[in-house]
């Protein structure tokens, strides 16, 4: 891991109770600059959590996909974990 968050390829989506309404908050994070100790009870959705071959394709990894919306593909999983959170 890095520990800087440049690239992305490490966002992850995390649900989580917010601190001043109680409710539920989802956002995206970067692992690498997340402390283990500041995730307990958070619920922590990576890229193939949210589609694979197998499971079939969410539909932001399928129109990044179509539309080409690829690089080398290193940072894609970025890209579609900041757009999903």
């Amino acid at each position: 891991m890095c520990k800087e968050a440049g690239c992305g390829c490490c966002a992850v989506t995390v649900t989580s109770p917010s601190s001043d309404l109680g409710k539920l908050e989802t956002y995206s994070v970067q692992s690498c600059v997340t402390p283990l100790y500041a995730v307990d009870g958070w619920q922590i959705n990576t890229i193939e959590g949210i589609g694979s071959q197998k499971k079939g394709f969410h539909p932001i990894q399928e129109r990044i996909a179509k539309f080409n919306g690829t690089q080398c593909g290193y940072c894609t999983p970025g890209f579609v974990m900041n757009m999903y959170g």
